[in-house]
């Protein structure tokens, strides 16, 4: 969902902080380029400075452009974090025409406010860990396209990794096996 979407977004709750799973959110942020807002209780998961940092959304904040950015995702996924109704206000207004990610180790939270389109029960950090590994694998594994015939030159990285060479034109992340 995450590399379908056009204008995806993190929401890091307090469960990043709890976790000590900070450093990792910003690596993933940094890998998949995806900017963060975080709750009240998330605040300081990315530094207020950091180029990803989006500004808080919700009722108690005074950063317009954090519910801006929020209003125009069209994909959320949320670590460690509640979905309260002073950070979405209105649910309807708040989920209309995005898909969510709920990932948050207390099950009950997980469809307690709206139900995401998909939920993980686990750790943020644990969480996170895998995020960062699949996400700088990805990275790491852009395939380039090219003007030349399909017998292009490629170089195989292992592990289902492949990269053609010439003209060096990302086209798309290739997904590589976890098994």
């Amino acid at each position: 969902m995450l590399n379908a979407a056009e204008r995806p977004l993190i929401v890091a709750g307090g469960g990043v902080i709890n976790a000590d799973a900070s450093e990792l959110l910003v690596r993933f942020a940094e890998a998949t380029g995806v900017p963060v807002i975080p709750t009240l209780m998330g605040w300081g998961s990315i530094p207020d400075d950091h180029p990803l940092m989006a500004g808080m959304c919700g009722l108690q904040t005074s950063h317009r452009y954090g519910n801006a950015t929020m209003l125009a995702s069209d994909f959320v996924l949320g670590i460690g974090n509640r979905w309260a109704n002073r950070h979405t206000g209105s649910v309807d207004v708040y989920t209309k025409g995005r898909k969510f990610v709920h990932v948050d180790i207390e099950p009950t939270q997980i469809g307690r406010v709206f139900t995401p389109d998909f939920g993980i029960v686990s750790d943020a950090k644990a969480a996170l860990e895998l995020f960062v590994q699949v996400a700088e694998e990805m990275k790491a594994c852009l395939l380039y396209t090219s003007d030349a015939a399909d017998d292009t030159p490629c170089v195989n990285l292992g592990g289902g990794r492949i990269i053609k060479k010439k003209n060096a034109t990302p086209l798309v992340w290739v997904p590589v096996s976890y098994t």
